[in-house]
């Protein structure tokens, strides 16, 4: 008896797939290519969550009037939220024993408030600079934000183990790039253009994979990859197709 998925739990499975070539892709020929070409220490996809909700963009701009007229918890909720965010983008650098100079992590929390959709993950290419920070002023960045503690002791949580870090942390510079992956017939939405074309033209780029799935059964495919710096290059077109 012939079988098959249903054609909306297919198309995820082939969008799971096709990220995953693109990531191989990126991690196994990209990179390797990137640092050699442009002298990056470390380049890393982040495991952070895209986008931030309203609520939590206006507080950590520091605008606390979005929670007036919640109630207590909701508040308490919400005024944590900004610091875990950024704690949890710190813990990205510090987990590769790397910690953001100021300007760097600046960059990375207005790319954030910017972002309005989701995007297949974000890119930092990084470079080591002649500065350091002290292990425990990191971890304590990190700690400090979450304002969380064990409710059978009281005791502050540490959300980092630091016992594999150095003393002194080197601190990077880099750039950021948002990662995009479309397959087959599928484009970038116009909601999507648009949020990126408002991101690059705040000077982040948009790393932008096609992948063309030739066979399953022969593991074949085709990638296609381009950097876009220029707002305008953003289109619903594939790759290749204009």
């Amino acid at each position: 008896m012939k079988f098959g998925l249903h054609p909306n739990e297919l198309n995820v499975w082939k969008g799971r797939i096709t990220e995953r070539v693109a990531m191989t892709y990126f991690e196994d020929i990209l990179i390797p290519f990137l640092k050699e070409k442009e002298g990056w220490t470390d380049i890393f996809k982040a495991d952070l969550s895209c986008p931030i909700n309203r609520i939590e963009k206006e507080l950590i701009k520091g605008n606390k009037k979005v929670i007036e007229g919640m109630e207590d918890y909701q508040q308490s909720w919400y005024l944590d939220q900004p610091r875990n965010i950024i704690s949890e983008l710190l813990k990205n650098f510090l987990s590769r024993c790397i910690y953001p100079n100021e300007e760097f992590l600046n960059s990375c929390i207005k790319l954030l408030l910017i972002l309005e959709v989701a995007t297949d993950g974000i890119i930092f290419k990084t470079r080591k600079i002649n500065e350091t920070i002290k292990k425990g002023k990191a971890i304590s960045q990190i700690n400090k934000n979450y304002y969380a503690s064990d409710l059978r002791t009281g005791n502050q949580i540490n959300f980092f183990d630091e016992k594999d870090l150095p003393e002194q942390i080197p601190l990077v510079t880099g750039e950021i790039e948002i990662l995009e992956v479309k397959s087959g017939n599928a484009c970038i939405p116009y909601h999507q253009i648009e949020d990126y074309q408002r991101a690059i033209e705040n000077g982040f780029y948009l790393r932008y994979f096609h992948v063309g799935i030739i066979t399953f059964r022969g593991n074949s495919f085709e990638i296609k990859e381009k950097l876009i710096t220029n707002p305008r290059e953003v289109t619903k077109y594939p790759l290749g197709k204009s």
